[in-house]
């Protein structure tokens, strides 16, 4: 069993198809993501917000972003649409 507080996550492995998710949170709101999928079985490099399977991949990535190539093209002067709203809580 394991507890987690605010912010956290946990990863159920493989081979535990039968595990029970279990969420207990008294009289407090909860909200939760849960994601599955086949695993990778590949090395995993990431770099902020790039994650890549290679180290020379990630560098290569790394490289168009900073001379806006390959698909970054706007990258430098793009602007969120919503960067101005603030998160409101009670909202969601």
């Amino acid at each position: 069993d394991k507890t987690l507080t605010k912010l956290q996550f946990a990863v159920m492995e493989k081979g535990e198809s039968d595990s029970t998710l279990l969420l207990k949170t008294g009289t407090d709101k909860v909200r939760a993501i849960v994601l599955s999928g086949q695993p990778l079985n590949e090395p995993v490099f990431n770099y902020g917000p790039f994650v890549l399977s290679s180290q020379e991949d990630l560098q290569k990535a790394f490289s168009d972003y900073q001379r806006g190539k390959n698909g970054f093209e706007n990258a430098a002067t793009w602007e969120s649409k919503i960067k101005n709203k603030r998160y409101e809580r009670d909202s969601l």
